[in-house]
């Protein structure tokens, strides 16, 4: 499954206000509840406390001012991603110490783990470019955010 295929303008979320990488994590579950009516409330909970107990081991900050927290469960049937960007940036304890701006949530059946390291692949392979990074925090609209996601850059 390609990433177009899982982000969508509704999966956006472009001015994520939270200070620390937990309350970012709990907004954008949030917003999969809420706003995608992806996910019940219980289920929110259950995947919730799944991404804190992981963010306690290793963070899903990767570098360069991105994180890629994802999870996989048995709780839903097929991935689901939600994007998001913070203008202030959270501490993620990313290895180079940066904030992070970007933000890509990936939640995955458990029975497709090697779908899930395949999109992990693709997004890490995504945002890597220095020029795509600058081309999203400019970015001040969903379908921006999708045309600069989808379409090819140079590294």
């Amino acid at each position: 499954m390609q990433i177009a295929e899982l982000l969508t303008p509704s999966n956006i979320i472009l001015d994520l206000d939270s200070k620390t990488n937990e309350q970012a994590i709990e907004a954008m579950l949030q917003y999969m509840q809420q706003e995608l009516h992806c996910l019940s409330a219980e289920q929110k909970e259950s995947i919730l406390q799944g991404f804190l107990d992981k963010e306690e081991q290793v963070s899903s900050g990767i570098g360069y001012g991105v994180a890629i927290p994802h999870f996989r469960t048995e709780l839903i049937k097929a991935p689901l991603m939600v994007y998001a960007h913070s203008h202030e940036g959270i501490n993620f304890h990313a290895p180079d110490q940066q904030p992070v701006h970007f933000l890509f949530m990936l939640l995955v059946p458990e029975d497709q783990k090697n779908e899930h390291l395949a999109m992990l692949a693709a997004l890490a392979k995504l945002v890597r470019s220095a020029v795509r990074r600058k081309s999203l925090k400019g970015a001040v609209t969903a379908e921006q955010v999708l045309t600069i996601l989808t379409t090819t850059i140079p590294d």
